[in-house]
């Protein structure tokens, strides 16, 4: 009888160090999901109050779009708000291909993309 009784004490001992162990390791895994959120947080507002220089962005944009007239596509498609660098690219080509002797290329071969006006450049 004691025997018995022994055994179930130590299964319920077992039982509730298990348990302990699980509530333990939720609690962590609830910290650090709370800790990666707060991290992250903090990222995105050190992003919102970052000053970007209006002219860093407009050569980035460029590049992008560079980047993307490379592709093998045969269309691409700009959104509205990026049509005012098309202009920005024909003067930034102008500039480039004027700095350079004889209207060549620039010494790094890379060239702005192609602009196209009219109605076949709208895609309508």
């Amino acid at each position: 009888m004691l025997e018995a009784q022994g055994a179930k004490e130590a299964a319920i001992l077992r039982a509730e160090a298990e348990m302990k162990v699980l509530e333990l390791q939720a609690e962590g895994e609830k910290k650090a999901f709370v800790l990666r959120g707060e991290g992250e947080a903090a990222r995105l507002t050190s992003i919102d109050t970052a000053t970007i220089n209006p002219r860093t962005l407009a050569v980035l944009q460029l590049r992008a779009l560079q980047d993307i007239a490379a592709s093998n596509n045969a269309k691409v498609v700009v959104p509205y708000e990026a049509a005012s660098l098309m202009g920005s690219a024909e003067i930034l080509l102008s500039t480039l291909k004027s700095a350079t002797p004889d209207g060549a290329a620039p010494p790094n071969g890379a060239r702005p993309p192609e602009v196209r006006k009219g109605p076949e450049a709208s895609g309508t």
